[in-house]
Order: structure tokens, then C-alpha cells, then sequence
């Protein structure tokens, strides 16, 4: 067997494990358990009964962007009305496109050059980041906004447009195929913002990409139509829903609705500067968000919540095991994340070297993306807001630097023997501990099925009775 055909084997191993894993979650994860479970579902339930967008303030979630709540109402009309039919086949649905962007970025990295080493480790990288592993079981849109962002930059990516579009001389009908793809990346960034927020930063960012490379390349005139192009067709496809909001309440996203009440008695309560550089030896060696030194650190709860069960929605709130299996995972992942901000110095450097270098438009959707997290953060200073999840969509980004740099550093060629033994182990002991730790209700813990909505204890104020 060759090496390229031996990589591919073991790729086709990973991803039946990652299936495999998400299949058994979508089932024996309890009902209720996740992040805003129990709410999402009712609003589920509204439009399923009603087919109509309910008032903000009528529950927890109602004020979200309504795609995902729709597509999910929809299989709950066809699968049956209640959670325990309803919900794992939404789950299962939300499990598959989240692997079908790992599909995209594993297709993006082939498309660059990437071997079949590069290949599978793009792959690996983003099917077993915990964070995707545990929002794919949960009943949320997370794991479908973040799909489409990454599809909304794999088109922009595989349209050519990062290298500034067809020029004027180059004639109309090119022009207008350009345009045409254009418009299909806005159509995908329009979806993501109908589905959460952050998508506007996807159409934001992309658009960005395209004015840029255009002015590289001294082709602004096609470079503004492009980005127009993918505005206007975000604007049409998601923003509406925001447009509509402003008319009938006021505002075009709410915030601090009383619905909402309960947290704000939530630690820490408020934010410095200096929780935006904090990392305390927490954030390896006991990775929970309410652990006191992680309250004032936002990129340290960041990588608890991404690496680990920082807010114990999927692990239980109170076990030693729990503790050292998160430790030891969180220790581990250090290998991957320093490999991502190594590829990503790397992007920097050929972005200014380069106006046709695919990197600008990933960097500057990492730059989006990590200001509006710390804007909203800011904004919203209690532990349960801290969240890697909210940075799913930068999946393709991190498949692409990450596994870059991972099959550079374990490349035969240029890298001694006893190097490449050690950081297959390593990888291969990251994975393993991530397949036992978040395959739901293995034998490493046990899940108590009597035990109250998970997630970390905390003090707070009762919420509205309706949301209830």
C-alpha cells in the first residue's frame, strides 16, 4: 500500500468515527440537555403550530434570526409534533451539514495542492474540535451558521474572486458570470446571517475581500460591482429579517430584553482590558468557566469552551474525572493551536506579498470574526457569552493553517524521525481523548438522568414565567 493510499484509508476510518459519533449522540443525548434546549424547542414548537415569527419578548429565544427554527419546525411537521421524535432527527440533520462544510474544507485544501496527509489532517482537525462534536448533539443553529459561512467563503475561495475578478477589457458576458458568483456568495453569507447574527460579518468580510483585490490589481470598477453584488444579495436573503425587526419593534437586533433577565446578576458582570489578555494556568489545568481566574478571561474561557466542556452542557457539572479528562485534552490541544497561529503568521506574510493569494479573504474573516466576539463579549460580561462555539466559522480558516503547518512539521523530508513519532502521538492521543470524552454516556463518566438542566451552577434572578 502506498503512503498517499494508506492516508486515505485512515481518512476514511476518521470519518467513519466522526459519523459514528454523532450518530450515537443525536440519540442518547437527553432531550432537554444543551445549550438553551428546552428554549429553542419551544420556539420549534410556535412555528410548527403557528408559521408565524413570534413577538421577541415572548421567550428566550424567539428573538433569533428565524432559519434554522424554521427548517427545524419543518422536520418536527414531518417526523411528529413531539421533542422525543422530532429532536434527534434534527440533531441528525444539523450533524450532516455540519460534516458536509468539513467536506468543504477538506475539497478547499485538496484544491490548494494538499496531499493526502494535508487532506486528512484538514479533516480531523474540524470533525473532532470538540466544540463541533457537542453542538452538532445540541438543539441550536450554531453548527448551521457556521456551515454556511464556511460555504459562503469556500464559493468566494473557489469563484477565483480573492484574485480581484474579471477586469472590463475582459468583456461583458465574463463580467456578468463573475457577478453571478458573486451573488451566489451572498446568497450563502445572507443565509448564515438569517440564521444567526455573525453571518453579517461573513458578507462583510467577503465583500471586503473583493474591494481590496480589486484595488490590488487596479480593477476597482468590477472589484465595487462584486461587492455589491454579494451586499445586496446578503442584504436580500437575510438582512430582511433585521429590516423587519427595526419597523415593527424598534431595533434592529434586541438586547437586554426582560426575557433575558436572568443572566445579568450572572459573574463576572463586567469587563477591563486585561480580560483580553489574561490566560491563567486555569484554562489547562481546570478548564470550567467558573473556575475564579477564568471569570475575567475571555480568550482562556474561549479555549475551554472550544477545546473542552468549559460550561459542562455535555459532561456533568461535578465529576473528577470530568476535571482531568479536561485537562489533559485542553494540554494536549496546544499542539494544534499553536500550529493555527503559525499558519496563520504565514497567511499574513503571502497576503502582503501577494494580491492574488487566497489569504486575504480568510484573514479578514478571522479578523471579523475575533473583534465582533470581543465587541460581543464586552458588551455582554457574563461567563455564559463566553463561547468558542461562536467561532465555528472559521472552520475553514483553521483546516487550511492549521494543517499546513501540522504537515509541515511532520513532513519525512525535512523533519527528523523521533519529531514526526512524537507529534503523531500526540495528535493521535488528542483525538483519542476527545473520541472517549465526547461520545455521549460512555463508560468514562456517568450521566445522571435525574440531575437539573445542565450547565455550571450559578445564582441568578427566576426569568418571566412564559419562558418557562
Amino acid at each position: 500500500m502506498t503512503r498517499s493510499r494508506a492516508w486515505w484509508s485512515l481518512g476514511v476510518a476518521l470519518a467513519a468515527v466522526a459519523v459514528a459519533m454523532r450518530v450515537h449522540n443525536a440519540f442518547a443525548y437527553l432531550l432537554h440537555y444543551g445549550f438553551d434546549a428546552l428554549f429553542n424547542w419551544k420556539y420549534v414548537e410556535l412555528l410548527t403550530e403557528f408559521f408565524v415569527l413570534p413577538d421577541p419578548e415572548y421567550g428566550w429565544s424567539t428573538a433569533r434570526p428565524p432559519l434554522f427554527f424554521h427548517l427545524a419546525g419543518g422536520l418536527a411537521r414531518i417526523f411528529g409534533p413531539a421533542a422525543r421524535d422530532a429532536v434527534p432527527v434534527i440533531r441528525l440533520a444539523s450533524s450532516a451539514v455540519g460534516l458536509g462544510a468539513v467536506a468543504l474544507c477538506v475539497a478547499w485544501v485538496r484544491a490548494q495542492g494538499g496531499d493526502a496527509k494535508r487532506c486528512v489532517l484538514a479533516g480531523a482537525l474540524v470533525a473532532f474540535l470538540p466544540a463541533h462534536v457537542y453542538l452538532s448533539a445540541m438543539l441550536n443553529e450554531e453548527i448551521l451558521a457556521a456551515s454556511l459561512t464556511t460555504l459562503a467563503l469556500f464559493l468566494y475561495l473557489r469563484a477565483g474572486a480573492a484574485a480581484g475578478g474579471p477586469g472590463g477589457a475582459e468583456g461583458a458576458p465574463r463580467l456578468r458570470r463573475a457577478l453571478a458568483r458573486d451573488v451566489a456568495v451572498g446568497v450563502a453569507a445572507g443565509l448564515a446571517w438569517l440564521t444567526k447574527l455573525t453571518g453579517v460579518l461573513t458578507a462583510l468580510s467577503l465583500a471586503a475581500a473583493r474591494v481590496l483585490a480589486g484595488a490590488r490589481e487596479r480593477r476597482a470598477r468590477p472589484a465595487l460591482a462584486g461587492a455589491c453584488a454579494i451586499g445586496l444579495a446578503a442584504l436580500a436573503t437575510g438582512g430582511w429579517f433585521y429590516v423587519r425587526s427595526y419597523v415593527l419593534y424598534g431595533y434592529f437586533y434586541p438586547s437586554n430584553l426582560a426575557a433575558h433577565r436572568i443572566m445579568w446578576s450572572m459573574p463576572p458582570g463586567e469587563r477591563t482590558l486585561l480580560d483580553y489578555v489574561y490566560v491563567p494556568l486555569a484554562t489547562f489545568a481546570n478548564p470550567r468557566l467558573d473556575d475564579p481566574a477564568l471569570l475575567h478571561s475571555v480568550w482562556g474561557g474561549t479555549y475551554a469552551t472550544l477545546w473542552f466542556d468549559g460550561q459542562r452542557h455535555f459532561t456533568p457539572s461535578d465529576d473528577a474525572v470530568v476535571d482531568r479528562v479536561g485537562a489533559l485534552v485542553a494540554c494536549l490541544a496546544v499542539l494544534p493551536s499553536l500550529a493555527f497561529f503559525a499558519g496563520l503568521a504565514r497567511g499574513v506574510r503571502r497576503a502582503l506579498a501577494d494580491a492574488r493569494a487566497p489569504d486575504t479573504p480568510m484573514l479578514l474573516l478571522v479578523a471579523a470574526t475575533l473583534a465582533g466576539y470581543a465587541a460581543y463579549t464586552w458588551a455582554t460580561p457574563w461567563f455564559a457569552t463566553v463561547k468558542g462555539s461562536y467561532l465555528l466559522g472559521l472552520a475553514l480558516p483553521y483546516a487550511h493553517y492549521t494543517s499546513e503547518v501540522l504537515a509541515d512539521w511532520t513532513d519525512a523530508a525535512r523533519r527528523p524521525r523521533w519529531l514526526r513519532i512524537l507529534l503523531f502521538v500526540w495528535l493521535a492521543a488528542l483525538l483519542a481523548a476527545i473520541v472517549a470524552a465526547f461520545t455521549f454516556g460512555t463508560p468514562l463518566w456517568e450521566m445522571r438522568g435525574g440531575d437539573p438542566l445542565p450547565g455550571l451552577p450559578w445564582e441568578g434572578a427566576p426569568p418571566p414565567d412564559h419562558v418557562w
